[in-house]
């Protein structure tokens, strides 16, 4: 759909008919995920559909509030990105147009008159068409969706309404009363397939994407993509520790409001604090809320064998019967028992009884600003540890929330306080919500005011007051504007747009269940953080071990490049050899192809058996792609020795990896496919050249990741060095590790005047230097390392066809190659021939150990290097079964 015109009937109709679906009574709910009526299913796919349900709530609540702060007269073909916000409008409608149910067009309505050309654009959509000739025949609409005389329908029974001015502070109206939207709502149908609602989700959340994409240009994009560039190895320890932290205090919290023997709930006032060395601090009021309690939580991961269990019943026998105030109690809690902490040794503020509550702060303007900064900074952590728990839910308002007077001495003891009440509930608010709640808070403390609420902003089925009805209006109302800094709306905006965020990141070393976590991390905490110091430094420290011991609020950022500065993965250079080398050069691989020929022939000859018994030896070859161009490779992609299924790209379109501007790549897996003609290799392209942009340097961890977790390889080949550290790097690897993986990477180019460069310097991979046919140590090559393995293999003057032309490179990345094809023949032959020894001690030459052991055999120590040849002094009887040798010890394979 390309006509301007018909794209603005459409979003009419989007806008008439959207609260309705939003107000049925069939919307999904988790509860009904838990209670089996989507079908029984295993416990992951479980809570990524619970996960999905409260997105979908979210999207169709968020999308209404939106669309009113939209003008799309504006919009024309030219606009960016209209095409595509037109193509998603379309199949939201579809989706939409599937959920209702063909009994509404048997109900009273008023015809749209609009003009049969265009009409003819809604012709798809029938039922959406009925729902909003029925809502228009059921009352007389508002002004808001431009009145019948917009649509030119015809209704002599319903006289349009006198316009109603539109505040300022209001832009969001109902365009049909609530009692219209709640009885046609009976109409909409959704479905309880998992898969379905999967497509909705999907549908939505494009629709979503595309509304901030042509309202607000690329920037939100640009912002999300910095976002996961900048995310770093102790980013993921703080959002770990978190959801771990999180988890634990949930399980507290239904612990506490388990109490049965006791007439009433109890009454705590938890202690906002950001909760150091995972403590909670609070005053427990008992059930006849006469008597208080302070007490301390800490959570603990070394429960005592003889610990004392603790039950929320002692709560009231703890307290003092005269109602002074008691000793502190110490509780220690995990997630699944509390018990009396003997140890105690924590210091509670001493309780203060004319605390007065924010909402009354900010009405006599009586906080400073230090300390409205303060504030925020401390909810948002709290809310960061306690994300999505009970101990917050439905509390994030003024009048909940009560501030001690203003210390000067000692801010380390303030800290807002939350009142809560300690009881299930099941009518649970969305975690969308809660967040937005939270941008209102931010805003309020900025502005140093209150934020009313409006008509219009109440949630359709519940009837309570949507947060992010009003935080959308507050931050398009002019007034707002003027009080509150750009830095702090962009915060408030983070958390308006939370739900967007967060399906949009994409991390992979971020489960789906810690992604809100990340976005509040990164987008909210540290950003409120940054404007506090920035403003008062000395409040710095107040946030040391925070969130984790040794673990400030903003953790160290690591070195960045200096500007311009773009990191060289490929430094290798053509060579010119004699034509006596180049004899020998080309001798060293035509000797490597009997053996080669005697591998493959190891295998059993019918494939379908030699697949289902011996699955051929998987290899990632992250580099610059390949070009299909080059009769080997195509041939090798036909016959599947490439498999073009899973190779991908991470630089550009995803089928890019068949493209090699630089001609690297292209030779690393000439050589493989000849070192290791029974392996399948899939191909990671990760760069267009030898220079990469340093912000691009993190799609080698994506595919590192790709390597493990998508193809499942054996081994991983990494022709390449770089110098500067990056955590997304080393976290992906220490996956790939974990996993057991065989990773090979080049030593480095850079002789003496460096060591070995990342990531071949790193525990767990395989490092590879260059020889000479030899065993010469290449020029190259970093000096070797004492007490170390020092693997080198055929690396100088490595003859390649390229162009049709013979030339010659020299490198340690042209090492590698040849020792993964090393490393493959050593798999076949103990996979192959060594069939009377146990299968754990054949699978050991999958692990670095196992390898490490096999080239050691197959070593000749040479100029300080092992030079690792199968048909060397230690022979091809080296794949016997070797002794898997550590530094100092020994051990039978």
């Amino acid at each position: 759909m390309t006509d301007v015109a018909s794209f603005r009937l459409r979003w009419r109709l989007l806008k008439a008919s959207h609260r309705v679906f939003n107000a049925a009574e069939t919307f999904p709910s988790a509860d009904e995920v838990r209670s089996g009526r989507f079908g029984t299913l295993p416990g992951h796919d479980k809570t990524q559909l619970e996960r999905v349900i409260e997105y979908l709530r979210s999207e169709f609540e968020y999308n209404i509030p939106r669309q009113d702060s939209l003008d799309v007269s504006k919009f024309s073909s030219h606009v960016a990105e209209w095409e595509s916000f037109a193509t998603s409008l379309g199949a939201l409608l579809s989706d939409l147009e599937d959920l209702v149910h063909e009994g509404i067009c048997k109900v009273e309505r008023i015809e749209l008159t609009i003009g049969t050309d265009s009409l003819s654009t809604l012709t798809s959509f029938p039922k959406l068409v009925a729902l909003w000739e029925a809502l228009k025949y059921r009352e007389t609409p508002q002004a808001g969706d431009g009145g019948l005389s917009h649509d030119n329908a015809s209704n002599k029974s319903n006289p349009e309404a006198p316009e109603r001015r539109k505040s300022a502070k209001s832009i969001v109206s109902p365009i049909y009363s609530n009692q219209s939207v709640r009885d046609l709502s009976q109409y909409i149908d959704f479905p309880r397939d998992p898969k379905l609602i999967e497509k909705l989700h999907m549908s939505t959340s494009n629709f979503q994407r595309a509304l901030t994409q042509v309202s607000e240009g690329s920037v939100a994009d640009w912002e999300l993509e910095t976002l996961v560039d900048d995310m770093t190895l102790d980013d993921i320890d703080v959002i770990q520790h978190a959801h771990v932290f999180s988890s634990a205090c949930t399980s507290l919290f239904t612990k506490m409001a388990d109490n049965p023997t006791c007439g009433a709930p109890h009454t705590a006032k938890l202690h906002m604090s950001g909760f150091k060395q995972d403590r909670l601090l609070m005053d427990i009021k008992t059930c006849q809320e006469t008597d208080s309690i302070s007490a301390v939580f800490t959570r603990s991961f070394n429960r005592p064998f003889s610990s004392k269990p603790f039950r929320s019943r002692q709560l009231c026998s703890t307290a003092s019967s005269d109602g002074a105030r008691s000793d502190v109690l110490h509780v220690s809690f995990d997630p699944d028992m509390m018990w009396v902490d003997a140890g105690g040794g924590v210091e509670l503020p001493s309780i203060v009884e004319h605390e007065e509550s924010l909402n009354k702060h900010l009405t006599e303007k009586s906080l400073k600003a230090r300390y409205r900064k303060l504030a925020s900074v401390l909810l948002a952590a709290s809310v960061f540890q306690l994300s999505n728990s009970p101990w917050i839910e439905q509390r994030l308002e003024l009048e909940h929330i009560y501030l001690p007077p203003p210390v000067n001495k000692d801010l380390q003891q303030w800290c807002p306080r939350i009142h809560c009440t300690l009881e299930s509930n099941q009518d649970r608010t969305l975690q969308s919500d809660n967040i937005a709640a939270l941008g209102v808070l931010v805003m309020e403390l900025e502005a140093n005011g209150k934020a009313s609420w409006s008509a219009g902003e109440a949630d359709e089925v519940s009837g309570k007051g949507s947060n992010i009805s009003r935080l959308t209006r507050i931050l398009g109302d002019s007034e707002w504007q003027s009080d509150v800094d750009d830095k702090y709306r962009q915060i408030a905006k983070a958390c308006l747009e939370f739900n967007s965020l967060v399906d949009t990141l994409d991390q992979p070393r971020i489960s789906a269940d810690r992604k809100g976590l990340a976005i509040i991390y990164k987008k909210i905490l540290v950003p409120l953080y940054a404007q506090l110091v920035d403003s008062f430094e000395e409040c710095a420290d107040l946030f040391d071990d925070m969130l984790g011991p040794g673990r400030p609020l903003a953790p160290p950022m690591s070195k960045p490049l200096a500007v311009g500065e773009r990191p060289i993965l490929f430094d290798d250079e053509d060579d010119t050899p004699s034509e006596q080398e180049k004899k020998k050069s080309k001798a060293f691989l035509e000797e490597l192809d009997p053996l080669a020929a005697f591998i493959k022939s190891i295998r059993p000859e019918k494939p379908q058996l030699a697949q289902k018994r011996h699955p051929r030896i998987r290899i990632a070859v992250l580099d610059s792609g390949v070009s299909k161009e080059i009769a080997l490779i195509n041939g090798a992609i036909t016959t599947k020795h490439i498999n073009s299924s899973k190779s991908k790209s991470f630089v550009d379109a995803e089928d890019s990896w068949q493209q090699d501007s630089h001609d690297h790549g292209s030779q690393m897996v000439q050589l493989l496919l000849r070192t290791a003609p029974t392996a399948e290799i899939y191909v990671g392209k990760i760069c267009t050249g030898k220079a990469v942009e340093a912000g691009y340097m993190n799609r080698i961890a994506k595919a590192i990741d790709w390597a493990v977790n998508e193809c499942d390889v054996h081994i991983i080949s990494m022709s390449f060095a770089y110098e500067e550290d990056n955590a997304m790097i080393d976290a992906a690897l220490a996956n790939a590790i974990r996993r057991d993986k065989l990773i090979f990477a080049a030593a480095s180019n850079k002789g003496g005047l460096k060591g070995r460069a990342r990531p071949a310097r790193r525990d767990g991979v395989i490092c590879i230097h260059a020889t000479d046919t030899l065993g010469n140590k290449g020029k190259m090559n970093p000096s070797p390392l004492d007490r170390a393995d020092n693997f080198a293999t055929f690396g100088v003057a490595v003859p390649l066809r390229w162009g049709g032309d013979d030339i010659y490179k020299s490198g340690t990345s042209y090492a590698v190659p040849i020792a993964v094809g090393f490393a493959v023949m050593a798999i076949e032959f103990t996979t192959h021939k060594c069939t009377n020894i146990p299968r754990h001690k054949r699978d050991a030459v999958y692990q670095k150990r196992g390898m490490e052991a096999i080239f050691r055999k197959m070593a000749e120590s040479r100029d300080g290097y092992d030079f690792i040849h199968p048909l060397g002094s230690g022979r091809i009887g080296a794949l016997r079964l070797p002794t898997v040798r550590r530094r100092g010890q020994s051990e039978r394979l």
